[in-house]
């Protein structure tokens, strides 16, 4: 939706915003167009699953991996042809319907490390993890990132699962330079 200089939506984790200042250019007078830049307002994490023959018994096949309470209604404003803001803050449409998933996964946890899939969502400092296998309903496991994941740059998420739990750790790959990392324990 939008109203006048700005744009609101709903992100669903499959789709990237991206966005670029505007050029102008004359056919007419024989003025190039500038080329357009784009850039990524989202973050991207990106998840791959490895473990061990004890996991596997234990979990089972991965099933889905949501963001909880992932916040995705943005508000986008304009002014002078160029984004200005990008407003994250309304919280009152984070809730439970709010999560993004991986769905439909059906993978088992090998000894090598396997892409499961990934998310574009807001940039934040940790994010909370729904993690369902065919043994084990949904695991909460919390993602915490070494500084905020940033926007145009995909960060990797590892779940290693052992016998007794998921351990989580973040490493920045992918669409840009940034200079964050990240890790976690699953107790």
């Amino acid at each position: 939706t939008n109203t006048a200089g700005q744009v609101e939506w709903t992100i669903d984790g499959t789709k990237d915003i991206i966005i670029a200042k505007a050029v102008s250019g004359s056919k007419t007078e024989g003025q190039q167009m500038a080329p357009l830049s784009f850039k990524h307002l989202l973050t991207q994490l990106q998840f791959e699953v490895i473990g061990s023959e004890a996991a596997k018994a234990t979990f089972g096949k991965i099933v889905s991996i949501k963001v909880k309470d992932a916040l995705t209604k943005p508000k986008m404003t304009f002014s002078d042809n160029e984004v200005t803001t990008l407003d994250w803050t309304n919280l009152s449409v984070r809730n439970q319907n709010d999560d993004q998933e991986i769905a439909n996964i059906d993978m088992p946890v090998t000894a090598d490390a396997q892409n499961v899939g990934y998310l574009m969502l807001q940039p934040a400092e940790s994010y909370t993890l729904l993690v369902a296998t065919d043994n084990v309903t949904e695991k909460e496991v919390t993602i915490t990132m070494t500084g905020a994941a940033t926007i145009g740059n995909a960060h990797k998420i590892t779940l290693t699962f052992s016998a007794t739990g998921i351990e989580p750790t973040a490493t920045i790959t992918g669409w840009g330079t940034g200079t964050t990392s990240g890790s976690g324990t699953f107790d």
